[in-house]
């Protein structure tokens, strides 16, 4: 009888401790998992914000190439007249 009692409270010791260790788990698995999440957050925040930088370049470039173009097609009509 002593034994059987024994044995079942060393079997809830075991399962209390391995549920502990699976919790554990679970909690640096969802840990893991929002770090990368977030990584992955800020990596896609950086290359839209470097897109956007790109795109802002090139709509001044071709801003500048239009004020140039104006620029030598007013220069050319004084130097006709």
């Amino acid at each position: 009888m002593v034994h059987r009692v024994t044995d079942a409270l060393l079997q809830l010791t075991h399962q209390t401790r391995d549920d502990a260790v699976a919790r554990e788990r679970l909690l640096l698995q969802q840990q893991q998992i929002s770090q990368r999440d977030f990584i992955e957050k800020e990596m896609r925040d950086k290359e839209l914000l470097l897109a956007e930088k790109e795109k802002e370049k090139e709509v001044a470039l071709k801003e500048k190439q239009i004020q140039l173009k104006k620029e030598m097609r007013n220069k050319k009509l004084l130097l006709a007249k």
